[in-house]
């Protein structure tokens, strides 16, 4: 804000120095633009007001002739329309960038990351492993027997199990943690700064828990887990990924219900 009012201060000094001859009132939708990107609508109007003030105090301090104190007032409101309406309409325009910026990055059924923010965010964390020496954690989670559930429950209940089971991972991971979903019932959480034995621990927590919420839902599902935690710095984003993939397969193709390490990176 104590920008917005250093170019409110520049830009009434300017109108008064260019008097009424030349009009700089444009640039007042600078501070108006700064306030309302920053701080929101609120700040927006009242910026607007601010400029509003200023431009009509330059314009008397500059000698311009008003007719009446009404023309004063109804140039002063004028100004105040045409600010706060530009800052009522930059405000819709920044937050659905916004919103569009939240949805391009969101899972729109778990509410959760989706598979872009996930890839950007894991890209992120192996640069910061490889600058400082740790290990890049992965686990991918997997729903057993969901086809099975959506045939014979049908798709909503399927869409509910995906959503109690993206919400019972994000409850049992830290803040710091990424729980996203990958497509159909594939999940992936990235456990940045801890190593292995955590990794597994974490691992134990959301299959156990999992398996806790479907058995409180009534539903037959199980889940499968791949975990790695890679200290290999010169191994790929996809590499990692393909073999936490792959330990979830292990775990389903050696009966399922069960979590499988790989270490070996």
């Amino acid at each position: 804000m104590l920008l917005c009012i250093l170019m409110l201060g520049v830009v009434g000094y300017l109108d008064y120095l260019t008097t009424y001859e030349i009009s700089v009132a444009i640039l007042y939708l600078l501070p108006v633009f700064v306030a309302t990107v920053s701080t929101g609508l609120r700040g927006g109007l009242v910026t607007s007001l601010a400029c509003s003030a200023s431009r009509t105090i330059t314009d008397i301090l500059s000698g311009e002739v008003v007719s009446s104190a009404f023309s004063l007032y109804s140039n002063f409101f004028i100004t105040f329309l045409v600010f706060a309406s530009f800052a009522w309409l930059l405000c819709e325009l920044h937050e659905t960038y916004l919103e569009e910026a939240r949805a391009s990055r969101t899972d729109e059924l778990t509410g959760i990351a989706n598979r872009k923010h996930f890839y950007e965010a894991a890209t992120l964390e192996l640069d910061r492993c490889r600058r400082f020496g740790k290990p890049l954690n992965l686990l991918i989670v997997d729903a057993d027997n969901f086809k099975t559930l959506n045939d014979t429950r049908g798709h909503l209940t399927g869409d509910k199990a995906l959503q109690v089971i993206a919400q019972t991972i994000v409850k049992n991971v830290r803040s710091i943690d990424l729980v996203a979903r990958l497509g159909g019932d594939e999940f992936a959480v990235l456990l940045p700064e801890i190593g292995p034995e955590e990794t597994r621990t974490v691992a134990d927590k959301i299959h156990n828990m999992v398996l806790r919420a479907m058995r409180e839902n009534g539903w037959p599902l199980t889940c499968s887990v791949g975990a790695v935690s890679c200290q290999d710095h010169s191994a790929s984003l996809e590499t990692i990924l393909h073999k936490a993939d792959m330990a979830m397969y292990e775990s389903k193709r050696t009966g399922k219900d069960r979590i499988t390490e790989d270490n070996s990176c």
